[in-house]
């Protein structure tokens, strides 16, 4: 179908079910990566399979066990640890030279990056490039107080932006390049098309997280606490 994220969607699910189950005890980053390591080699080796780290994931009969176990998981936990590695890095050395490392090793990631995507060593669903990028993002994130002064105010507003430009970026893309096709003859024939589905879905997802994301949640939560206040009403005197 034209929406074609769909199924990247259940795996977020997934990842957000068994994260909720792991806030559950103490120490809940352990408890993921244990479960990580559980279903996406213990359980697969136990029933007669070789440990694999591609996406293709493990052949069983059931397509359940086969969404359950597949390696695809490990990104999600890998984001995790950059979390809590930014957490801790942070507490325990709040030091300017941390920074100032972090931001050089953000650029010289970056120029990796791009170069990896050009000769194809870097490239979607491959944990080894998303262990690239998460150490990308450590990085970047550890030297924002120094980055953030060559950073365009553009790209940070389409970061913020960038859950709501995930989800329609594809229907958009495909329906814009459906529709305008190719732009001549040369070799770069579809460059245009690309840049309008580029320009139409920033602006598409700007609407949606203005009034979606941003007003209609704020509406939704006023009027649970609306409600909540109704039915258990604050002592006389006292401050909301």
């Amino acid at each position: 179908g034209t929406y074609n994220i769909r199924w990247t969607l259940n795996y977020e699910i997934y990842f957000y079910l068994v994260f909720a189950l792991c806030l559950l005890v103490k120490h809940r980053v352990l408890a993921l990566v244990t479960w990580g390591v559980l279903v996406t080699s213990i359980i697969p080796v136990i029933a007669g399979y070789q440990p694999t780290i591609n996406v293709q994931g493990y052949p069983f009969s059931s397509p359940y066990f086969g969404f359950l176990t597949n390696p695809l998981l490990l990104e999600f936990i890998i984001g995790v640890i950059v979390g809590w590695l930014y957490i801790k890095i942070k507490q325990n050395f709040p030091s300017r030279k941390i920074e100032l490392l972090s931001g050089i090793s953000a650029i010289v990631l970056l120029i990796y990056i791009i170069w990896g995507i050009y000769t194809g060593n870097i490239h979607a669903l491959d944990r080894k490039s998303s262990l690239v990028l998460g150490f990308f993002v450590l990085a970047l994130t550890l030297g924002e107080s120094l980055l953030l002064a060559f950073i365009p105010r553009f790209l940070t507003y389409v970061g913020n932006i960038s859950f709501s430009l995930y989800l329609l970026h594809s229907a958009v893309g495909l329906a814009v390049v459906k529709r305008v096709g190719a732009v001549g003859y040369s070799d770069f024939k579809m460059i245009p098309s690309v840049l309008l589905a580029i320009g139409i879905s920033i602006l598409a997802a700007h609407f949606t997280h203005k009034y979606i994301e941003i007003n209609l949640t704020q509406r939704i939560k006023n009027k649970l606490k609306q409600k909540n206040l109704l039915k258990n009403p604050l002592p006389y005197g006292s401050l909301q």
